[in-house]
């Protein structure tokens, strides 16, 4: 079995994560030491914070799970700059089927030129490519299996992890990884 399809670079380059990813990490039950194992800084744009409002575990308030990932300095909180906003504003504006919600907007726009966007939504993942040619674009399954994950965690607890994420968030698995997931979590 290939030890991962992640794409995820090796370097220290800052993560942007939408909602939908930070979910997905939660709800995996490893949150907090899958993002120490990545070794890049990790960010959420306010926005994203009014977007994950419940544990997808047990229903809990999110607000907590923010706080004690900021608290142990796992990510931190951002809030979009001016250039950022306008970014933002175009991604938001643009016109059907080319048009984005505030979370992924604001991940896109907050990762241009200084990181890579972390998104699971197909629609925008396609815009992010095509709008940001050289902006690199991650899914959750790229942080959670990613080499340095799966060496931190180990293989058996990465499977668990990518399994709670699946039944617990419905995290979308992207065709480029059904047959190595159903392997890996098999």
């Amino acid at each position: 079995m290939k030890q991962s399809l992640s794409k995820l670079n090796s370097d220290s380059s800052p993560l942007f994560l939408d909602a939908s990813v930070i979910i997905n990490l939660v709800a995996s039950g490893r949150s907090d030491e899958i993002l120490q194992a990545l070794g890049h800084p990790i960010f959420i744009e306010q926005a994203i914070c009014s977007e994950f409002k419940r544990d997808p575990r047990d229903g809990s308030d999110a607000k907590i799970i923010i706080e004690k990932l900021v608290n142990q300095a796992r990510l931190k909180v951002i809030t979009l700059s001016d250039s950022q906003y306008e970014t933002f504003l175009g991604l938001t504006g643009a016109l059907p089927p080319d048009d984005l919600g505030d979370g992924e907007a604001a991940t896109i726009a907050c990762a241009c030129g200084v990181g890579a966007a972390v998104i699971d939504e197909r629609k925008a993942t396609r815009i992010a490519t095509d709008a940001f040619p050289n902006l690199p674009v991650y899914s959750s399954l790229d942080l959670l299996c990613a080499d340095s994950t799966i060496k931190a965690l180990g293989k058996a607890e990465v499977s668990n992890a990518v399994r709670d994420a699946i039944s617990k968030a419905r995290m979308r698995v992207p065709h480029p990884w059904k047959n190595w997931v159903s392997k890996f979590v098999a």
